[in-house]
């Protein structure tokens, strides 16, 4: 099924990606920003594409291209989010810095949507990735479930067939110690 949007979504799209873009160009002349792996210049493009994560509705391909890296360097930034706010000291005050001027950037914008719809479509975002996750969760247990269930007479006749064999050889080794025994009996 093809995704089908208005005009005035592509319009409000375009927009904001415009204006984050915009405000990435300004951000990084003020602060020096080189892309490369320097822990400064990563700290800020790890704080940049969480911000715009929580607060535009943009796809991770297209905070992405605004940083000109693909979308596993967003997903990459999120996850580490929480580990680079407790162990990298200039992390929280840059992302902060970062969310706060996103902010303002994106809510002098007219055509772009007010505060409270982004704070209701983030809500929503995050209702869909809870549920999508449980759903996958939900899925492997499942797997797990059946792959028990159909293995399950598979152990059971192996295990049979064991006991049967081991059932067998120890009867073959009682008749020998019965049959020694007699000898025994008769030798005293």
């Amino acid at each position: 099924m093809k995704k089908r949007f208005e005009k005035a979504q592509l319009t409000k799209i375009s927009i904001e990606f415009s204006a984050v873009n915009k405000f990435w160009n300004r951000y990084t002349k003020s602060k020096g920003y080189i892309d490369n792996r320097q822990r400064c210049n990563i700290i800020i493009k790890h704080a940049f594409s969480v911000a715009c994560r929580k607060h535009t509705s943009l796809s991770l391909s297209e905070i992405g291209g605004v940083i000109n890296k693909d979308h596993a360097t967003v997903l990459h930034a999120g996850k580490n989010h929480d580990a680079n706010i407790k162990y990298l000291a200039n992390y929280e005050r840059t992302y902060k810095e970062v969310e706060r001027e996103l902010l303002q950037t994106m809510y002098h914008q007219d055509d772009i949507s007010s505060a409270e719809e982004i704070h209701t479509i983030k809500e929503l975002r995050e209702r869909l990735i809870m549920i999508s996750q449980k759903l996958r969760y939900k899925i492997l247990e499942l797997n797990y479930l059946y792959k028990q269930e159909s293995s399950l007479p598979v152990r059971m006749e192996e295990e049979n067939t064991f006991l049967k064999r081991h059932n067998k050889e120890l009867h073959e080794r009682n008749k020998r110690l019965e049959k020694e025994l007699a000898r025994v009996k008769n030798l005293i």
